[in-house]
């Protein structure tokens, strides 16, 4: 599959970073501001999902809606989680 293809290919390209770039990536200021960003879009999500912005006036519409915040949730999980995974990486690689 592509997405399989594309994933190993980001998994090359990652791997071959040495240790000090991934060092310098993880504490950059702007690598810092864009996990925050996407911590606090997910809040919102989540905030306003349980206050019910994401309700139309048909059951479809709400499927529709819901179906869209999820996926961006999910694509926000997964970001967030690869992110982790370099800095416990980098924890490890260190101890």
């Amino acid at each position: 599959m592509e997405s399989e293809k594309l994933l190993d290919k980001a998994d090359n390209i990652s791997d071959g970073i040495p240790r000090q770039e991934k060092q310098a990536w993880l504490n950059h200021p702007l690598t810092k501001a864009l996990t925050i960003r996407l911590r606090a879009r997910r809040e919102w999500l989540h905030e306003n999902w349980e206050s019910g912005l994401f309700t139309d006036k048909s059951v479809e519409g709400t499927a529709l809606k819901n179906a869209e915040v999820l996926g961006e949730l999910d694509h926000i999980r997964a970001t967030i989680q690869e992110i982790t995974d370099c800095i416990l990486e980098e924890e490890k690689d260190v101890n």
